[in-house]
């Protein structure tokens, strides 16, 4: 349907862009979407890109991911998880708590899906007090599904 859509001169707009990315889970398929966001300026479309973001890191491409989070002009808690969860899925721990770090210094709290995200990212025993620790600080109400972790 884009294809049909951009060969009839029809022009897209950033929420073509994003329903289609919901679809998409090819790396090549992805790329050529961020092509088209960069293309027609959107990279200031905050859904759009958080949506680019977790397109890329679910299909391996952290690095990727990684690239437009550093160029995102305003990150939101929906950006911080998804470079989190990236790195989580690799298996890169240490960056997944440098994270936790830097977006608490930048002044953005983590939520319940950062604190699922670190707790499932790892079996080790002083990353589960880290994260604890982080979770009394914060504050955060612990329900069934985080307290399972």
């Amino acid at each position: 349907m884009y294809r049909m859509m951009m060969g009839d001169g029809v022009l897209p707009s950033s929420v073509t862009v994003l329903s289609v990315l919901r679809g998409v889970s090819e790396v090549f398929e992805v790329g050529c979407l961020h092509a088209c966001a960069v293309q027609y300026g959107w990279l200031s479309d905050v859904n759009l890109v958080n949506n680019m973001l977790h397109v890329y890191a679910k299909c391996g491409r952290v690095y990727e991911a990684r690239g437009i989070f550093e160029e995102m002009e305003a990150k939101d808690i929906v950006s911080w998880n998804s470079l989190i969860s990236g790195y989580a899925e690799i298996g890169n721990v240490e960056e997944c708590v440098c994270l936790l770090r830097r977006m608490r210094n930048e002044g953005v709290e983590p939520d319940r899906q950062t604190f699922a995200t670190l707790l499932t990212s790892s079996d080790d025993i002083e990353l589960g007090r880290l994260v604890q620790g982080q979770i009394i600080s914060a504050g955060t109400v612990v329900d069934a599904p985080l307290a399972s972790h």
